[in-house]
């Protein structure tokens, strides 16, 4: 799948947010929100992304998503546009 190719080098992120068995969170969404806090700046904003997608549950804000590093800037971009499509 295009979108797990996209979050090769994030997959402890996919590891982290969802389960491996089944298409569902790893956990509630704001146990999630609070282990993340133990992650870089960078690594947070994708979790909270990821969440927002999945549930409305991260909280991201658009300022966030231009202001984050050109990397995880990308990131999101392309994963929005492999939802889009």
């Amino acid at each position: 799948m295009e979108i797990l190719h996209l979050f090769e080098e994030h997959r402890r992120l996919l590891e982290f947010l969802f389960d491996a068995k089944a298409p569902r969170l790893s956990a509630a969404s704001d146990e999630i929100l609070a282990a993340a806090r133990g992650l870089c700046s960078s690594d947070v904003l994708l979790v909270r992304v990821a969440l927002d997608i999945w549930s409305a549950a991260g909280q991201a804000h658009m300022n966030e998503v231009i202001d984050a590093d050109p990397e995880t800037y990308d990131v999101i971009l392309a994963a929005m546009a492999i939802l889009a499509a």
